[in-house]
């Protein structure tokens, strides 16, 4: 199943019609990104080694080089390096799981990025972006989490900014899922950009919503099911290692299935997506 392919170009792809998109389930969504995990579990499988081995080491140098003391213990001996590397791997993953559950095709299992990995990433940053925007605008027009303690201490400072975040993202989840589509398409060529995938989903607006906040949730238990199982565990074990090493696999699998659900909206929205003709031998 391994091979080279080049990317689509959906200009070349008519949309469909206006009022001519189906009526998505969320069900059926849910569905189809299990039935892709179940028959490509094997592929899936070999497509997380290579990032699993990877953000373990990272992070377990990261861990062990931490400054005990000041903001040390918030970025680590490694600083933002170990962030960049979660963030080079994540996008990875999820363009190489959006090809293979479309395609049915992998293009490597090492992970070196793409033209398709940049443009992901171009939206990607381009959605933070903007929600990064909303989140300073309300925070210096309305004052909302600018008000924190005299002191200006380290917690308080970081309850207000999580306080405009969380605003923000209130703010933010409809025209996010609205546009979310534009990243698996992004995965696969160019010219599927955050209008043509507003166009997509309209009528779609609530079950995209159900479905982003579903993995919102998802990330959310994960991050508890670390802090309360995880960590202690390892604690008892006398070594952080295990724990890390679960942690990272938990993420890259949330991270995975986000990529499933993903394209398999994309797929119910705009129908099977052609395939990228091979490179001539």
């Amino acid at each position: 199943m391994a091979g080279k392919g080049e990317d689509i170009d959906w200009s070349r792809v008519a949309p469909r019609p206006a009022g001519g998109q189906p009526r998505l389930s969320y069900r059926e969504v849910m569905q189809d990104a299990l039935g892709l995990l179940r028959r490509q579990q094997t592929e899936i499988g070999r497509l997380l080694l290579a990032p699993l081995l990877i953000a373990f080491a990272v992070q377990t140098v990261n861990l062990f080089t931490a400054p005990s003391q000041g903001l040390g213990q918030l970025f680590g001996g490694l600083g933002p390096i170990a962030f960049l590397v979660s963030v080079y791997l994540g996008v990875w993953l999820a363009v190489s799981v959006t090809r293979l559950a479309l395609w049915g095709r992998v293009d490597g299992y090492l992970p070196v990025w793409r033209r398709a990995d940049w443009r992901y990433f171009g939206y990607l940053l381009l959605f933070w972006i903007g929600f990064v925007t909303v989140a300073v605008f309300l925070s210096l027009v309305f004052g909302i989490g600018a008000s924190g303690p005299a002191g200006g201490d380290m917690m308080g400072m970081m309850a207000g900014a999580l306080q405009a975040l969380a605003l923000a993202g209130a703010l933010c989840l409809y025209p996010f899922a609205r546009v979310w589509l534009a990243l698996p398409a992004a995965a696969l060529g160019p010219g599927f950009g955050p209008g043509r995938a507003w166009s997509a989903s309209a009528g779609n607006a609530g079950t995209l919503i159900a479905l982003v906040l579903t993995l919102i949730g998802l990330v959310l238990f994960g991050g508890l099911f670390n802090m309360i199982v995880v960590l202690p565990l390892s604690g008892l074990l006398g070594s952080p290692v295990p724990g890390l090493a679960a942690a990272q696999a938990i993420n890259l699998a949330l991270g995975m299935f986000a990529a499933l659900v993903a394209a398999a909206a994309l797929g119910r929205c705009v129908g099977a997506p052609p395939r990228a003709p091979s490179p001539a031998a």
